[in-house]
Formats: structure tokens, sequence, C-alpha cells
């Protein structure tokens, strides 16, 4: 099932027709987003039963939806209820478990995009307070890593529990960017490649942990090109509508996709054209600002380490099935360039740094640093 504009459209248009009083949702992800769509769009009570700890979208306001091809968070509304039975999410399969750690884990490399949003100004909605929400139980995570990854309950329902409150977090943010940067954008790449070429995709979240690794890889080498200083935002590096359709020329034939991506995109290229100047300034002055990431930040042998002992793929190729090379360097090559959020990617591809080789320096190094 893909919460597509026809999937919406028609379950939103049979639950109409039998006029309930309230929406009851069992399920994992995709059926939960599609029900808080639904359930905003007739004003309905939507009751959550949950049956994985595979992501930690059911407790907020926000839906993944594919519009046009492509992966968008769109307002809903929030469920009425969440019921989760601890020994039922326990008896989900491991590989579900396993990718709602991956999934929690993005809290480490998506947190730092958002603080850098706000700094360069993009987005100025950046708080402490949803952050320290979602970390409450990031040390527990690494110490039950081991007991999650043989489904142990005490384990899974610490996994659960961070999760719902995860979600929460995002929807007190208003916003997914407490849990969601780059590594969501390179699985959301991932899944739309799939979903384009009708092939087989591993879970959102398992994508996810791997990405996240990457993510914080790429993080620790552009902080270490700029304390070295001699860095600027250079205008002739913000990505061309040409140059955007083409990237995403091959998720369909009809361009629909590809236009879809350049409109989100062209708002953020639009922006950074006008303000350029402060962009350059944080770059000028980023020692003002490298301690506050640098505590938002996990090193990758922690992400790594912790899918690792957990049993949950720590490689794109451990993935289940695990995308073509070629797909992988193409989503971590264009992930900026599919939505509006500033990312570490952006500030990479502004300075330069963000070439060809560098994509495949950092994934030569992730596969090197990921080796049991």
């Amino acid at each position: 099932m893909h919460a597509d504009e026809r999937t919406l459209a028609q379950c939103t248009n049979d639950v109409a027709r039998l006029a309930p009083d309230a929406l009851l949702s069992v399920g994992s992800g995709t059926v939960v987003d599609i029900a808080k769509f639904v359930g905003g769009e007739l004003d309905l009570a939507h009751v959550v039963i949950q049956t994985a700890a595979s992501v930690n979208g059911f407790s907020d306001d926000q839906s993944v939806l594919l519009i046009d091809g492509v992966k968008r968070t769109t307002p809903s509304a929030w469920p009425r209820a969440l019921l989760i039975d601890p020994y039922v999410v326990a008896e989900a399969p491991l590989a579900m478990t396993r990718a709602g750690l991956g999934d929690q884990l993005s809290m480490f490399s998506a947190a730092a995009d958002w603080y850098l949003a706000a700094a360069v100004g993009i987005d100025v909605s950046y708080s402490s307070t949803p952050l320290s929400m979602m970390r409450r139980e990031a040390g527990a995570m690494w110490q039950y890593a081991d007991d999650l990854g043989r489904g142990d309950h005490q384990a899974v329902d610490l996994l659960a529990s961070s999760l719902a409150v995860g979600g929460i977090a995002m929807g007190v943010a208003g916003r997914t960017a407490p849990s969601s940067g780059t590594e969501h954008v390179i699985s959301h790449l991932l899944e739309m490649q799939a979903g384009a070429s009708g092939t087989p995709v591993a879970s959102h979240g398992a994508t996810v942990g791997v990405a996240s690794i990457a993510a914080v890889m790429l993080w620790q080498r552009i902080r270490e090109r700029l304390h070295d200083g001699d860095w600027r935002a250079d205008a002739s590096n913000i990505a061309t509508r040409e140059r955007v359709l083409a990237a995403f020329a091959r998720l369909d034939d009809s361009g629909a996709a590809a236009n879809e991506c350049w409109n989100a995109y062209e708002k953020k290229a639009t922006w950074i054209h006008r303000n350029l100047e402060q962009v350059s300034g944080v770059i000028a002055h980023w020692a003002d600002h490298d301690f506050e990431v640098d505590e938002l930040l996990m090193t990758p042998s922690f992400v790594a380490g912790t899918l690792l002992r957990a049993g949950a793929p720590w490689t794109f190729d451990e993935l289940e099935p695990a995308p073509e090379p070629e797909v992988v360097t193409w989503a971590l090559a264009n992930c900026h360039l599919m939505r509006d959020r500033f990312t570490v990617v952006d500030l990479a591809d502004l300075i330069g740094a963000w070439r060809d080789e560098d994509v495949a320096s950092l994934l030569a190094d992730l596969n090197t640093l990921t080796q049991p």
C-alpha cells in the first residue's frame, strides 16, 4: 500500500460513505499515515493501535504522503489516542523492531541539520525542547541494543515508548525536522526509485538507520573543512532547474516527480540567492556554531555500533533487499534537491564539497567504518 493521491481519495470516500463516529487504524506506518489524513479530512476522532515499534510517526500530527511520486510530509491530524500493547509490538518481526531503532537514531543527525537551518536563517523554528524530549532515553538505546536485537519484551517496550515520545516531540515542533534531515531524504529517494522501477525496497527505518551513519559522517567532514577556514558559499553551486529535473527524470516519464522536486527546491534556492551573504557569515564564523552542533551529533561509530549490536543493517549492502550501488550514489548526490529544508548537504554543495568524488569517498569510508 502507498499513501498516494489515489489511495487517499479512495479511503476518504469509503470512510465518508460509512459516516462513522470515529476511526480506528490497526497496523504500522503507512496505514496510520493514511488514517491520520482521513481523520483530519473528515474531522473524526482517530484511535491508533500500533502493531510494531517500527517508526516514530504514530503519535504526531503529520503524514508522509506520495505527491506525484515524491515523499512529502503533510500536516494531517493528531490521533485521539495511541494504544501500544508491549506484548503485541514485541511479537512483531524483528526486522521491524530493528527498523524502529534505525528511525529513532535519526535524531542524532537531523537535529544538527535543524540547528543549521536556524543558524543560516531559513528556518527559525529550532528549539531544544523537543530535542530534549526525544533524547530522554538515548542512553538506554545503547544499553539495551543487544536485547532489542533479540526481541526482548522490556527492550522493545522501551523503544516503542521512545518512538512515541519522538512523534509527540515532532508534533510539538510543528514539523518533522527534529528527526528528519539528510538521512531521511536519502531514504526517501531510495524508496521513490524503488517505487518508480517497481522493485522491492528495504523498510523505511532500516534505510534511515544506515543513512544516519552517512549523515553524521558528512557532518564530521564538513566540520573539519570549516575549521580549516577559507571556504565560502558560491552562488554558482546552487542547483538550477535543469540540474534538478535531470536528477529526477529517472523517476517517471511524465516529469511530474521531477517538477514536484523542483517546486520545493526552487523555494530554497531562491532564499539562498537572496541571503547568500548571511549563509557566508555562518561559514566564516563557524566556530560560533560548532559547539552547538557537536552537542547534537553522535559519532558515526556510535550510530553504527548501536545498529550492529541490535543486528540491524549497518551498510547499504546489508539492507534487504539491498539497493544497487549506482542508486545509492544517486540518492546521496541528489538528496538535498528534493525538498526545501536546508541541511548539511546543501552546505556541502554550496562550498563545493559535494562533488562526485566526495560522495564516492564518503561511501568508501562508510564501508570501512562499519566493518564488524
